[in-house]
């Protein structure tokens, strides 16, 4: 009987591991998707962390500053903007939305 319980235990955990494996493939996947639309359809993607912090080398966006790709990784790019749009930008993001007639 203990060890049927156990067989049931493990095979219940093994199930589980499959499917959570399975949702990260799909999770990946989607994130994958999503960055190469990003990629067609924007001049440049940036990954930013919740300080606006760049993430990841950016080579186009690099070339839009006229910067070298390394100076950009941990710049926070609110530091790039006007005090003016630097506010707009951060309260968009932290989701308060914009105000009447504001454009980003």
């Amino acid at each position: 009987a203990a060890a049927t319980a156990a067989a049931i235990a493990i095979g219940r955990l093994l199930t589980q591991e499959s499917i959570n494996t399975a949702k990260a493939q799909d999770s990946q996947s989607l994130q994958s998707a999503l960055s190469g639309m990003l990629e067609t359809l924007c001049d440049a993607v940036v990954h930013l962390d919740s300080n606006f912090k760049i993430t990841l080398p950016v080579p186009r966006f690099a070339a839009m500053l006229m910067m070298p790709p390394a100076n950009l990784q941990g710049l926070r790019l609110l530091d790039k903007m006007s005090a003016e749009d630097a506010i707009r930008f951060e309260r968009v993001l932290n989701g308060q939305g914009q105000q009447e007639g504001e454009r980003l």
